[in-house]
């Protein structure tokens, strides 16, 4: 039902319209997770970061994160210490690079 465009993957845009539904708000409370932070529950349903969701990653991340808004928070951090580690990990390869491009 919130699959507009039939895909099997949910984004953003359909997510956040398909939040109105007082159904799924009722969904959202029975995990008792709090969908006044829709967007970021949306990350961190969105494991593998395609700006989309699975239903497998929906139902998984759901049954996850279950539980009162320190866990939503918890997990949230995680979310965003993995982002950065990232971001390090290229910005020292890059790094690197011009190390070994100008002692070359």
């Amino acid at each position: 039902e919130a699959d507009k465009d039939m895909s099997g993957m949910l984004s953003w845009d359909e997510f956040e319209e398909h939040l109105t539904n007082p159904k799924v708000s009722a969904y959202f409370a029975s995990f008792e997770l709090d969908v006044s932070h829709a967007h970021r529950l949306f990350k961190l349903l969105d494991v593998d970061g395609s700006g989309q969701v699975s239903s497998d990653e929906f139902l998984d991340g759901c049954r996850r994160l279950k539980g009162t808004a320190k866990n939503i928070d918890v997990n949230m951090l995680v979310y965003e210490v993995s982002r950065m580690s990232e971001q390090v990990s290229v910005l020292m390869e890059s790094m690197m690079n011009m190390m070994n491009s100008t002692t070359a």
